[in-house]
């Protein structure tokens, strides 16, 4: 079963900055393995400007993103994340097609902080 998600906004600073979320009710992964705690800050989905209208950073997803957020502060391991993201995607029964796309978005960025191409605020191992 999904997890409700409550949130409170936290708007962008800046117009070239990201809004972000904090959760003020712990998150629980569908398979019940991982608990993301009150007080965590995501800023949901990382999705490129030009695909907002599609793929909202909010969207049926959200609580996949913030697991995946939080499971990267916490074990900086890429695989870890991204094959919870990609249980949390089939367990909110999100489309397929969409799905694919979604995960795959996330294992191209992932690859891309990798390689050094985008910088984050945390060193993620393997």
């Amino acid at each position: 079963m999904i997890s409700s998600i409550k949130v409170k906004f936290i708007p962008a600073e800046k117009w070239w900055k990201r809004a972000q979320w904090e959760l003020v009710e712990e998150y629980i992964s569908a398979d019940g393995e991982f608990t993301v705690p009150v007080g965590f800050i995501t800023d949901g989905a990382s999705i490129p400007y030009f695909a907002r209208k599609v793929f909202p950073p909010t969207g049926k997803y959200f609580g996949a993103a913030i697991l995946h957020d939080w499971l990267l502060q916490e074990y900086k391991d890429w695989d870890i994340a991204n094959a919870a993201f990609k249980k949390e995607l089939i367990a909110s029964d999100i489309p397929k097609w969409r799905r694919v796309i979604v995960h795959q978005a996330v294992v191209v960025r992932g690859w891309a902080h990798k390689i050094g191409i985008f910088k984050s605020n945390f060193e993620v191992v393997n």
